[in-house]
């Protein structure tokens, strides 16, 4: 409600300290992953939900833990390096409360500016694992949460999706419990709006495919772990 997601065809992504995908729909959609929720809507109707469980709270991580400082976003031009964000398990699509995050790729060569480019792109690539899940074509999409305050983050994330993303500055929970309190819809303030590269797009598709085939991998690897 409070980033007006509410009729069919909508979707807002958040980016904050986990990743959430919210998309209304008319009907109860029974989906063919159960880690892509379906829930009533406050309006009435439906929605979808997947979530990942880290998003923005990766890129935090990075900064202060790795760089140790308050490190201004550089990213590095189109890299062989993939970060998987699964630094607390994943929830959607995967189910997973063993898997662990992981670089995969780093050489000598390796800058922060590459590790920072993984890092938005792995989990735009989560982000994207949880929309191919939905039974509905997503063509545009609203963004909210703190993971916006980067534009090139927002770039990527347009770019690997493949779809227009509108910025939003007014939403919130209790921003949205007001709204619903009163009885009113609100349409939401666009800071800015970013749109994809086309050539970047088919890029990313590429580069999605190869970062699919690494949850498998990491999963046998940290099952045969825990054994």
């Amino acid at each position: 409600i409070g980033t007006n997601t509410v009729n069919e065809g909508q979707c807002n992504i958040s980016l904050g300290t986990s990743g959430t995908v919210f998309i209304p729909t008319d009907k109860y959609v029974k989906t063919s992953n159960p880690a892509l929720h379906s829930f009533c809507h406050a309006n009435g109707k439906y929605h979808l939900m997947g979530c990942i469980l880290s998003a923005a709270s990766c890129n935090k991580w990075l900064n202060e833990t790795v760089f140790e400082s308050d490190y201004k976003v550089e990213c590095s031009p189109q890299n062989d390096l993939y970060f998987m964000p699964y630094m607390s398990g994943e929830r959607c699509p995967h189910n997973d409360g063993d898997i662990k995050g992981a670089f995969i790729g780093i050489t000598h060569a390796t800058t922060r500016a590459d590790m920072q480019r993984a890092v938005f792109e792995g989990v735009s690539f989560a982000i994207k694992d949880c929309i191919e899940l939905c039974p509905n074509e997503i063509k545009k999409a609203t963004v909210c949460g703190g993971g916006t305050k980067s534009k090139e983050w927002m770039q990527i994330l347009s770019d690997i999706l493949g779809i227009e993303l509108s910025v939003i500055q007014n939403e919130g929970p209790a921003y949205g419990g007001a709204l619903l309190a009163a009885g009113i819809s609100c349409q939401p303030q666009i800071e800015y709006t970013v749109n994809p590269n086309t050539a970047l797009t088919e890029v990313y598709s590429r580069k999605y495919r190869k970062f699919k085939m690494l949850y498998p991998a990491l999963n046998d690897f940290y099952k045969e772990e825990l054994q």
